[in-house]
């Protein structure tokens, strides 16, 4: 039977499945459920994946709602304890979302496993990610786990007795499972980081582009775009909208006298361009110019 209620497991079967060293083809999962600030179990026992139709974790679960279902909760809080000889993998991360996202009562879950499955699976570490920010406690078992399951699952009188090379191993495995969940949350900070860059640089480039096109009476693109986005093309509205070329017509060219086209620009009779921010040169003040305004004034 995959799964056995209050049933304990032998030596050779929690050697045998919970040995980091070996390799297993099947599943054991020893669980228990407690009320909170309690000792006493109220659910436990122990199951087998049944291949090729169902997780292990999938029939505790089952179980555990079924129990949940049956017996009124008369606490705010259970506390769930799962000793797996293999890491869930992505399905099974997936029911125990729904699991917690469904029940009514606070669950504390704690998931102890001996062997990484398929750390490298991208879908693993997204299940297990996804684990841990609902708050469940996943680790990597090490020697006090493999007491602790020793002393409730098998025999609370047999002692111990580790195999070569456990904390080596065990060392191993906690070194790499927290580097990929660490590895994948370091990579969404620095894509992050960098979208905020690439997005500032653009803004300051498309800054200065505009400015320096600005300094030097041109255009671009974006300015025309932003000129039709601001300005439309048929504005009724009796506001000026002669060019350039119209205000020098009809106001500078009075105040400027005619020049010799053969003699050399005088650099006091230049004048800027009106769009750029440079100061315009007016003619220098003579006598005859004032005796002319103020006989036109009096």
């Amino acid at each position: 039977m995959p799964l056995r209620l209050k049933k304990e497991i032998s030596e050779e079967e929690f050697y045998g499945y919970f040995s980091n060293i070996k390799v297993s083809h099947q599943t054991l999962l020893c669980f228990s459920l407690k009320e909170d600030d309690k000792t006493l179990r109220k659910l436990w026992g122990h199951a087998y994946n049944n291949p090729g139709q169902c997780h292990t974790e999938i029939l505790v679960l089952r179980e555990i709602e079924e129990y949940l279902a049956a017996n009124i909760p008369n606490t705010t809080k259970y506390s769930i304890t799962w000793f797996l000889s293999y890491s869930p993998c992505r399905w099974c991360c997936d029911e125990i979302t729904n699991f917690l996202m469904k029940s009514q009562t606070k669950i504390e879950f704690n998931i102890k496993a001996a062997r990484p499955h398929y750390f490298d699976n991208d879908d693993n570490q997204k299940g297990l990610r996804m684990l841990k920010r609902l708050g469940v406690l996943i680790k990597m078992m090490e020697y006090s786990d493999y007491e602790e399951c020793l002393y409730l699952f098998v025999d609370p009188c047999t002692k111990f007795i580790s195999w070569p090379d456990l904390e080596m191993q065990s060392i191993a495995n906690k070194t790499i499972f927290h580097h990929l969940l660490a590895q994948v949350y370091f990579i969404l900070i620095i894509s992050e980081i960098r979208v905020i860059r690439e997005n500032s640089l653009q803004q300051i480039s498309t800054y200065y582009v505009k400015r320096s096109m600005l300094d030097t009476g041109g255009e671009t693109k974006e300015d025309n775009r932003l000129d039709n986005h601001l300005f439309s093309a048929d504005d009724s509205s009796p506001v000026h909208t002669g060019s350039a070329s119209d205000f020098e017509s009809h106001v500078l060219i009075k105040k400027v006298p005619p020049e010799d086209p053969n003699k050399t620009p005088d650099k006091k009779y230049e004048f800027s361009d009106i769009r750029t921010p440079q100061k315009t040169r007016f003619p220098q003040r003579t006598r005859e110019l004032g005796k002319e305004v103020k006989r036109k004034l009096f």
